[in-house]
């Protein structure tokens, strides 16, 4: 057996252990920005956006802040344009890429007018009704301490909320979402989208992607904020978040048991592999018998 044929095998193994991405989704600590991703295409997944430009989202659906006041949706959708981002805070997929991206871009935005507060506000509400008021407010302190202009931590929103209030924010956005409830945490399939709403809560913009261009973005909340609704993204594909977790998701027991079948079997290759050659390696030449490197005297 040639070692490049055990390397080849030996790197197909490597590979698919580490296309088998897991984390622990009972970790309550926030997730350090961009740390990991489990991505996949929005057809193949099953979800998907549907622009509904100049809809109107429900203000008066009720949520929780990170701080455990209730508050309706209209008492944070309004006064200037609102940036709206739909995650779910366990989520160290394309949520926290998100999230990532979008303090890195307002960051980009360096007029002393361009700060959060003033230009905007930011809600971002969790589809996981498990999520608690806890739970947002690390998220909330993990993002705003990447935020390098202060005192705008009125104008963030994290907001935690019963399944049909949910439901009904991303019904009116057009955000398709999977959530299926399970013996242990469920199991969340969601798009990306960051969608910019009026000061009246209208759709103005969409952007179908987990990283955000600054000029794009600052001229769509520019627009929104005197009622100007923008055109369609023409993203080709849409990406998708898969939760999958390695211990107890349908998903990912599948992953692990191909990953340690294959481990197995290159074991027990390797094994047989090393039989075979200790019992075919011939004794070590004497002194003084034929040349041991295989060249005849006249090569």
């Amino acid at each position: 057996m040639k070692p490049r044929v055990l390397a080849l095998f030996a790197a197909v193994l490597l590979a698919s252990v580490a296309s088998a991405q897991f984390y622990n989704p009972k970790q309550k600590n926030a997730p350090i920005p961009g740390e990991r991703q489990v991505t996949a295409s929005g057809s193949n997944a099953g979800v998907r956006i549907e622009q509904k430009l100049n809809g109107q989202v429900p203000l008066n659906l009720e949520f929780d802040k990170e701080d455990g006041t209730r508050i309706k949706l209209g008492d944070v959708v309004k006064d200037r344009p609102t940036i709206l981002l739909l995650v779910f805070f366990d989520c160290v997929g394309i949520c926290t890429m998100e999230l990532s991206s979008l303090v890195e871009t307002l960051n980009g935005f360096k007029n002393d007018e361009d700060v959060i507060g003033e230009l905007a506000n930011v809600v971002v509400v969790s589809i996981n009704p498990q999520d608690d008021v806890e739970m947002a407010r690390l998220k909330k302190e993990a993002y705003l301490a990447l935020y390098e202009r202060e005192e705008t931590d009125a104008s963030w929103h994290y907001l935690t909320g019963e399944m049909p209030n949910i439901r009904k924010l991303a019904d009116s956005i057009g955000y398709s979402f999977k959530y299926e409830e399970t013996d242990a945490d469920p199991i969340i399939v969601h798009p990306a989208a960051l969608t910019v709403l009026t000061p009246e809560g209208q759709i103005s913009k969409y952007f179908l992607d987990t990283q955000y261009q600054a000029k794009p973005l600052l001229s769509s909340l520019q627009a929104a904020a005197v009622g100007e609704i923008g055109e369609r993204d023409t993203t080709g594909s849409i990406l998708a978040c898969i939760q999958i977790d390695g211990f107890t998701s349908a998903l990912s027991k599948n992953i692990w048991k191909t990953t340690v079948f294959m481990a197995l079997a290159f074991m027990i290759f390797v094994g047989a592999w090393i039989f075979k050659m200790s019992r075919t390696t011939p004794p070590n030449k004497t002194e003084g018998g034929p040349d041991s490197s295989g060249l005849s005297d006249n090569s």
